[in-house]
């Protein structure tokens, strides 16, 4: 079989430069394979014969162009059966477009080819497809049936719930309203939306967005054969209330059960060691979760805005938690954090949450999360007015006190030597603020949004201060600078951007 990967279907602005272009406005390579771009003025058009490639984006503006008084958009396309190849994106949302005659020798569909077009009602896959790309007929809310031909051999996700799919292929096959690569045993896409699906025993992998648009799944039945939850796979299954991960399952992917809002009881397979970035995000209704003594790390926002988690507890195997892993968690009123811990990202709990920490390294001293082999101030944790700072805090943390809109005064020690990037990023209520001669760095918006500050007196040693550092202070009045040193504060916050402060500076002895 000829190899259908070896067509190119890329294009640069440079190449359309020197293409050639027809009596339509369309463009084609010199040698007259390839179609590099399409024509805004077109409303049906035939590709020239000899063309085996149809470029990337060829035709992806064509869904809204002003024409006079009228909308031009693209409704018919008819290929030579020279065509080999469609890129990505060639028709994305050709909003008109309703009929397409494909070539008879076409090998490869780019993803998203098709993707956003909603009038199209019919197309045929002829037996020459050996690919169809991830997301080719997303959108396609017209069509209702698509054939796979028996010479496909990788077929990307099918964004579709509801269209009727139908198949000539003997690797992917559609069994019970589910689509299946039966050479991989991985289940692409459940094409009807039903209250309770049983997953067949022959199931080794859940594909990217598997169960995307089943609004009325409840629950799911998972095989012992189970090994992979690929990204995204039961995203929004909002009436989702339980499901059982067999412990055969060692890899879930993130985001699998995002906003999965009546989500109440998951059982976790004891062989998992990751728990995904944002698996659990605004899982609503989740009250408790029991992680195995498996897991060494939580991702990213992994329970984010789990409004109704109170019960979790932390295994002793876990290594690292992430960014923001618990922010959101409001009815998280304690939280022990074992021994075995090595990496906490930033802000990864609700302010007030109770933190007890068995660890050595992670400590909590007056409300204050504290990484003590760093010297890092991770989180505050507490919406107390005034807060002092102990002398082992030399980092105070990337928004280590983000949101914190009741903080008034904060006192900084001598040991103090950066504040990260947003680290006091909306704390409205905060006034005046003085910076020890210690501090050499501010980050990126390490200010912003601290409405209420009116002056801040910046030290002789600083070295950078990040772009947006006082970014929507509207009180600032004064920026305190050490005497003589104007020229090189000026210096400072020209370069990132920092400008509009430089009216602010006063020196001072």
């Amino acid at each position: 079989m000829e190899e259908y990967n070896k067509y190119d279907t890329s294009v640069t602005d440079e190449e359309i430069k020197r293409g050639v272009r027809d009596e339509y406005g369309c463009v084609y390579s010199t040698d007259g394979k390839r179609l590099l771009k399409g024509n805004k003025d077109l409303l049906s058009y035939t590709v020239r014969n000899g063309v085996e490639v149809i470029c990337d984006e060829a035709f992806v503006f064509l869904n809204h162009i002003p024409h006079g008084d009228n909308m031009t958009v693209l409704q018919s396309i008819t290929l030579p059966n020279s065509v080999k190849a469609i890129g990505e994106s060639t028709f994305d949302s050709c909003l008109s477009l309703q009929n397409m005659v494909l070539s008879s020798s076409l090998m490869f569909i780019g993803k998203y080819a098709f993707a956003g077009c909603n009038s199209l009602q019919n197309i045929t896959l002829p037996n020459s497809v050996v690919h169809i790309g991830n997301g080719v007929f997303w959108g396609c809310e017209s069509l209702d049936t698509i054939v796979l031909p028996e010479s496909l051999a990788f077929l990307g996700n099918i964004s579709l719930v509801g269209m009727e799919i139908k198949s000539h292929s003997k690797q992917f096959v559609v069994y019970d309203d589910l689509l299946i690569d039966l050479d991989k045993g991985r289940l692409i896409k459940c094409l009807k939306d039903k209250s309770n699906i049983v997953v067949p025993d022959f199931i080794t992998s859940i594909g990217y967005e598997a169960f995307y648009g089943c609004d009325s799944l409840q629950s799911v039945l998972l095989p012992n054969t189970l090994t992979a939850i690929e990204n995204k796979a039961f995203y929004c299954c909002c009436s989702l209330q339980s499901i059982v991960l067999p412990n055969s399952v060692t890899s879930v992917g993130d985001a699998v059960f995002f906003y999965c809002s009546s989500l109440e009881d998951i059982v976790l397979s004891q062989s998992l060691t990751h728990i995904g970035e944002d698996v659990f995000y605004s899982c609503s209704s989740l009250q408790t979760i029991v992680l195995p003594n498996s897991v060494t790390s939580i991702g990213n926002g992994a329970f984010w805005d789990c409004e109704s988690l109170n019960n979790i507890v932390l295994p002793e195997s876990l290594l690292s938690i992430g960014d923001c892993v618990f922010k959101g968690c409001d009815s998280l009123y304690r939280l022990v954090l074992p021994q075995s811990l090595v990496s906490i990202g930033k802000r990864p709990f609700t302010v007030g949450t109770n933190i007890t920490s068995l660890s050595y390294r992670f400590v909590v001293e007056n409300d204050i999360l504290i990484d003590l082999e760093e010297g890092r101030l991770i989180q505050y944790l507490s919406d107390k007015l005034d807060v002092v700072l102990p002398n082992s805090v030399k980092v105070i943390g990337d928004s280590a006190f983000e949101f914190c809109r009741t903080l008034q005064n904060v006192v900084l020690p001598e040991s103090l030597k950066s504040i990260g990037s947003s680290a006091f990023w909306d704390c409205e209520s905060l006034k005046h603020i003085h910076l020890p001669n210690s501090i050499l760095s501010i980050g990126e918006n390490a200010f912003s949004f601290c409405k209420s500050l009116q002056s801040i007196t910046l030290p002789e040693a600083l070295i950078y201060i990040g772009e947006d550092a006082f970014d929507d202070c509207l009180s600032l009045r004064r920026i305190y600078i050490p005497q003589g040193k104007w020229k090189y504060f000026e210096k400072l916050l020209l370069e990132n951007g920092n400008e509009n402060w430089i009216k602010k500076l006063k020196e001072v002895e």
